[in-house]
């Protein structure tokens, strides 16, 4: 492709844990691909502030678990994560996401 949006960060809300499994899976097939525009995935959640979540599901929402990130994370897909600043951060996480 030459003009237009070239690449992409598929986007998955808060989601449960074998959600985020999923996606990742799915992303690494669309980035084995010739040419896909797929670069890794966004991850918009699930560690919010819950008073402060939006539109995110608050059943789905939680605390930064090192557990779930350090296995989930650091796959061969690109991931962006955030994480809000008022919630308790392991330092681990800025090194796995």
């Amino acid at each position: 492709m030459q003009h237009g949006t070239t690449a992409i960060f598929p986007t998955l809300s808060s989601s449960y844990r074998e959600w985020i499994d999923k996606a990742i899976v799915t992303c690494e097939k669309l980035m084995a691909e010739p040419g896909s525009p797929v670069m890794g995935l966004h991850l918009e959640g699930p560690y919010f502030n819950l008073k402060k979540a939006g539109a995110q599901m608050p059943d789905i929402i939680r605390n930064p678990d090192p557990e779930e990130y350090e296995t989930s994370l650091p796959r061969r897909v690109a991931l962006n994560a955030g994480m809000p600043l008022e919630l308790p951060v392991p330092k681990s996480f800025s090194s796995a996401a």
